[in-house]
C-alpha cells in the first residue's frame, strides 16, 4: 500500500472545502434576500442626509418596529416648523435657528409658488414639489432637474433675503443673474456645513389632509434625525392679526378647521411611522410667555444642547407676550376683531375642538 504524501493531503483538503463553499453559496442563493438594516448612530460623523433610505408606498406604508425606532438618533439637527400664518413662526425659527451658532435657517422655502399651492392643494404632483424644495434643503444637495431645479433656485434665493432682509415687506425677484448665482453660493457653503438645520412653512397646511400627511410621512421617513414642530396660536388672534394686514381669511372657524387639519395630518404621519416622539404640538403663547426657558428646554431634551449667551441674550430681551401699538384707534380697532372672532369661535365645532386641545380659555 503507498504511502499518500501530505501535499496530496492538503490538495484533496482544499478541493473539499471548494466543494462545500460552492453549494453553500448556492444554497443561500435559493432563499430570500436580507435586506440590510441601516443603523443610525449619533456619535457617528456621517452626515444622516447621506443615507438612502428605500423608497417605499407611503399610502399603504406599514408602521415601523419599536425595536427599529430606538435604533434612531433622538438628537436632532432637523427641523420643520409648520404653522398658519400670523401665529409667531418667524420668531420662533429664529429664536430656534439661535440655538446653534452654525445653524442654516429658511423661512419660507415654498414662497414662490404659493399661488400653484392654492390652486392646486388637492393634486399629488403638488405634493411632490412641496418635497422636492422641502428635502433638498434638509439634504442640502440640489437634486431636482427642470422646472423644479428652477423652483429651487428661486427658493434659495428667497431664502437668502427672508434671513437677512426680514424688515422688507416686498421680497424682490431675480433682476439679474448675480443674485441667483449669490444666494447659490451661500446655500452651497452654509447648508452643508451646518449643525442645526432649521426650516419654517405656512403653505404645507394649504395642502389636503391626506397630501399633508403624506409629505410629513415622507420627511420623517427620509431624514431620521428630522422632528417637526406644529406651532399653534390662539384662532382668535390668529384671525385678527390677518384681518389687520388685510390678510384673505373669511372667518375664525377656516383657521381653526386648518389648525386641526394641520396637527390631524401631522400626529397621523407619525403615528403611520410609530414615531410620536418626532411630532411636537407647541402652542404659542407657552413659547412667548418665557421664550428663554421654553427654548432652553427644548435645546437640552432634544437637540442635546445648551442656549448660550449671546442667543440667551437675545431670547430674554426680544420675545414677549404680547406687542402693543401706540396707536389708540388701531388697539381699539383689535379689540373690536377679537370680539367678533369670539363670537364666531362660540358657534364654530371646529373652533370648539382647538379650545380643548390646546387649553384655551373659551370665555378670554
Amino acid at each position: 500500500m503507498k504511502k499518500v504524501k501530505l501535499p496530496h493531503i492538503l490538495f484533496l483538503l482544499a478541493c473539499f472545502i471548494i466543494s462545500f463553499l460552492c453549494h453553500l453559496s448556492i444554497d443561500l442563493n435559493k432563499g430570500e434576500k436580507m435586506t440590510p438594516v441601516l443603523f443610525y448612530d449619533k456619535n457617528s460623523s456621517l452626515n444622516s442626509s447621506r443615507l438612502k433610505l428605500p423608497e417605499v408606498n407611503l399610502t399603504k406604508i406599514a408602521p415601523l418596529r419599536s425595536n427599529m425606532m430606538k435604533r434612531i438618533n433622538e438628537t436632532y439637527r432637523k427641523i420643520l416648523v409648520t404653522s398658519f400664518p400670523r401665529s409667531a413662526s418667524s420668531i420662533f425659527t429664529l429664536s430656534l435657528a439661535k440655538i446653534s451658532t452654525k445653524s442654516f435657517r429658511t423661512f419660507e422655502p415654498l414662497y414662490d409658488f404659493r399661488k400653484m399651492i392654492e390652486t392646486q392643494s388637492e393634486k399629488w404632483g403638488t405634493m411632490e414639489r412641496v418635497f422636492g424644495v422641502l428635502n433638498s434643503f434638509f439634504s442640502c444637495e440640489v437634486q431636482a432637474k427642470g422646472r423644479m431645479g428652477w423652483e429651487l433656485e428661486l427658493a434659495v434665493y428667497y431664502h437668502h433675503f427672508c434671513t437677512y432682509q426680514q424688515d422688507q415687506r416686498q421680497i424682490p425677484r431675480i433682476t439679474h443673474i448675480y443674485h441667483k448665482e449669490k444666494c447659490r453660493h451661500y446655500f452651497d457653503e452654509h447648508c452643508p456645513s451646518s449643525d442645526l438645520r432649521v426650516v419654517k412653512t405656512i403653505r404645507a397646511q394649504i395642502l389636503s389632509e391626506a397630501l399633508q400627511q403624506t409629505l410629513y410621512a415622507r420627511l420623517l421617513q427620509h431624514h431620521p434625525d428630522l422632528m417637526i414642530l406644529v406651532l399653534i396660536r390662539d384662532p382668535r388672534k390668529v384671525y385678527v392679526s390677518n384681518k389687520v394686514i388685510r390678510f384673505p381669511i373669511s372667518s375664525v372657524d377656516e383657521v381653526c378647521s386648518k389648525q386641526i387639519r394641520l396637527i390631524s395630518a401631522a400626529q397621523k404621519a407619525a403615528e403611520q411611522l410609530d414615531a410620536m416622539n418626532r411630532v411636537i404640538v407647541i402652542k404659542k403663547e407657552d413659547f412667548s410667555k418665557n421664550g428663554l426657558e421654553f427654548m432652553s428646554k427644548l435645546a437640552r431634551t432634544k437637540l442635546n444642547r445648551e442656549v448660550v449667551f449671546p442667543a440667551s441674550a437675545w431670547m430674554k430681551n426680544f420675545i414677549s407676550i404680547e406687542k402693543y401699538s401706540r396707536d389708540i384707534s388701531r388697539e381699539q380697532h383689535k379689540l373690536m376683531l377679537y370680539d367678533n372672532a369670539s363670537t364666531q369661535a362660540a358657534n364654530s365645532e371646529n373652533c370648539q375642538k382647538v379650545f380643548k386641545l390646546m387649553n384655551y380659555d373659551i370665555g378670554a
